[in-house]
């Protein structure tokens, strides 16, 4: 397989009436078996379940994270590693995605991956954040995740 050719075509948007919020997608859209969902750490403000087998990936402690594969031998490595995902043959790239934090808000940035990323199913344009909401569906290439936000008691 060749490094950082696109493995599936994604639709570009062509109007600003697409760069609004459309909603999160049901969990009955996704592909995880509701009664065996895992949920995120007590310290972990928000996270990633992975739609494919409902395994959450809690982040905490930073303002940033890139989202992507590592691949032996080189030397920029992402800070969540999405190879046990099977990221190889979803189309992931290496550095591929940023999730930031922005005062209370929660953005993701696709950062020119060769695949894409998608917020529930709407293609979003290199380099331009996009807030997430809890429950939204982040698709890097073609893994989706769902989105997660601990709910402030």
């Amino acid at each position: 397989m060749d490094c950082g050719g696109a493995l599936v075509e994604i639709p570009t948007r062509t109007t600003d009436d697409q760069k609004e919020y459309f909603g999160p997608v049901a969990q009955a859209d996704l592909d995880f078996d509701v009664s065996e969902l895992e949920a995120l750490e007590d310290d972990a403000p928000f996270g990633l379940r992975a739609a494919t087998t409902g395994k959450v990936i809690s982040l905490k402690g930073r303002s940033n994270f890139t989202l992507g594969q590592a691949v032996s031998g080189q030397a920029v490595v992402p800070d969540v590693d999405l190879t046990a995902f099977d990221a190889e043959a979803h189309g992931i790239s290496r550095i591929h995605a940023e999730l930031r934090v922005e005062g209370s808000a929660i953005m993701v940035v696709d950062l020119d991956s060769s695949n894409g990323t998608m917020v529930n199913g709407l293609p979003l344009e290199p380099q331009e954040p996009v807030h997430l909401r809890d429950g939204d569906v982040l698709q890097l290439g073609t893994l989706q995740m769902q989105f997660l936000i601990r709910k402030q008691s």
